[in-house]
């Protein structure tokens, strides 16, 4: 949806779409978690506020979008992940992981929160890597403190089975296998922490990550259940990740969005009953060229003027809609 507007130099409620017509801007939302980014078009642009308002019973009132409280924001909340889990954009997969647990000092299992500390508290993760393409460039652990600790080192080993769910027991728990990765985390909760991971350790299948970390005398506590804040697998591919990934899922799902024109055969690419098959297929790591990645923050960077832009991606709209049909109206 392309939004515009036609004053310079100061901020406007004014802000419209369809060239020529100036349309109200107006989506309908089914209900559940949505994605809004924002990618600029113009030399120039700027974006103070979005206000989203239900426009069959509440009216437009500049008045009324100049006072509202803003919602809370990183710095106040600490960080919190730009992607929705299962979403891929610009080449990047984010998995939330589909089990989450802790152990206790007494060696209870709890999916409260992950409370991880020494050789006595250990948190398991379980990623379903059923869906995601073969290959990849790089893949990455990212983790969001939810109290302040002493910087620590945060170890992430691979499980020797992902056989498990939030009741097993100690006993039935994954014992850790080979070390995946690991990395200096500093203790804040403003920021997010990514522990890079060997990608020739993870099949396309269930896979158990378990955390640890050295003994610093306190817990290193990951949030769980919230997906902007739990833990995330983020997975870095070439140009035709999130394209195969797609596929991928559609066919799993039973879904086929192929062209009507294609009369292809595709009885291959969903049937995996093949005895001589593997029914878990390696990930594959590739070269990747960041030329590409370098060119598009490149491309992000504009000054505060006014301008046209189109509403994409950018900013994690956290809510949960249960509202039909609403106004956006961007303030630039």
């Amino acid at each position: 949806t392309k939004v515009y507007m036609s004053q310079l130099d100061t901020w406007s409620w004014d802000s419209y779409t369809v060239d020529g017509q100036a349309e109200l801007i107006k989506q309908y939302f089914e209900a559940g978690d949505h994605v809004m980014q924002i990618a600029g078009r113009s030399n120039g642009h700027a974006i103070d506020r979005v206000a989203l308002f239900q426009y069959e019973t509440d009216g437009f009132s500049v008045a009324q979008f100049d006072s509202l409280t803003e919602s809370p924001n990183t710095s106040q909340l600490g960080a919190t992940h730009s992607q929705l889990p299962g979403s891929c954009f610009a080449d990047q997969l984010s998995l939330g992981s589909s089990s989450a647990v802790g152990t206790t000092a007494e060696g209870n299992i709890t999916d409260d929160m992950l409370s991880i500390a020494g050789n006595t508290r250990y948190g398991y993760l379980k990623f379903d890597l059923t869906d995601v393409p073969q290959t990849l460039s790089q893949l990455s652990l990212a983790v969001i403190l939810q109290s302040p600790s002493t910087p620590t080192s945060l170890t992430a080993y691979t499980g020797n089975h992902s056989d498990w769910h939030p009741g097993s027991t100690l006993a039935d728990m994954p014992y850790p296998e080979v070390q995946a990765g690991t990395a200096t985390v500093s203790g804040s909760i403003d920021e997010i922490h990514y522990i890079s991971l060997d990608p020739t350790l993870f099949q396309r299948a269930e896979q158990t990550l378990i955390l640890t970390t050295e003994d610093i005398g306190e817990n290193v506590n990951l949030a769980t259940g919230v997906s902007s804040i739990a833990p995330r697998l983020q997975i870095i591919g070439t140009g035709s990740l999130c394209q195969d990934y797609e596929q991928i899922v559609q066919s799993t799902d039973g879904t086929d969005n192929t062209d009507n024109t294609d009369n292809t055969d595709n009885t291959d690419s969903t049937d995996n009953t093949d005895d001589n098959e593997s029914p878990v297929a390696s990930l594959t790591p590739v070269a990747t060229d960041t030329t590409d990645s370098e060119s598009t923050d490149a491309s992000r960077q504009s000054s505060r003027s006014g301008g046209s832009l189109s509403v994409w991606m950018l900013m994690l709209l956290a809510i949960r809609i249960a509202v039909l049909r609403v106004q956006c109206v961007p303030r630039i």
